[in-house]
């Protein structure tokens, strides 16, 4: 009989602040990433066996400006 432990997950999110100048460059690139992801390209997250989910967002406020937005759910 092989025995099954629990397996704990966690989820997490990393938020950053985007120098304004800079933000267009981060959405290009990663539009590049998802574009690359759609067509079966995992790395650089592909060898990460715990990891369940992962997504970066750029977060635009008005206000304060652009933020980066990685979350991810791992084991």
């Amino acid at each position: 009989m092989v025995r099954q432990r629990a397996v704990r997950q966690s989820i997490f999110s990393i938020i950053g602040k985007v120098d304004r100048s800079r933000a267009a460059d981060l959405k290009t690139h990663l539009d590049g990433f998802q574009a690359a992801l759609s067509h079966g390209v995992t790395a650089p997250f592909g060898g990460i066996e715990t990891l369940h989910f992962c997504s970066f967002t750029v977060f635009d406020d008005d206000r304060k400006g652009p933020y980066l937005v990685f979350e991810n759910n791992i084991d």
